[in-house]
């Protein structure tokens, strides 16, 4: 999925991005957070209003997101 590189610079919350890819309502990804359930590059969230932002990137340059043990939804910045 693409991302805007304005969007991710100003700052993308990460309960909001992920609710969006999974199809989910955003108290479905919150509840996630709380129990552990999403990552973001392969490290749990365990902030609720954590931010996506450029230094998220892989060195691939990609966001990997992770919700629950759903495939993973690749963001890449266009």
């Amino acid at each position: 999925m693409e991302v805007s590189r304005g969007e991710l610079e100003a700052g993308s919350a990460c309960w909001r991005r992920s609710s969006k890819r999974a199809g989910r309502i955003e108290c479905e990804a919150r509840r996630q957070i709380k129990g552990g359930g999403l990552r973001v590059n392969d490290t749990a969230v365990t902030d609720e209003k954590m931010i996506l932002k450029p230094s998220d990137l892989t060195p691939e340059g990609v966001i990997k997101l992770s919700m629950g043990k759903k495939r993973p939804v690749l963001l890449k910045p266009a």
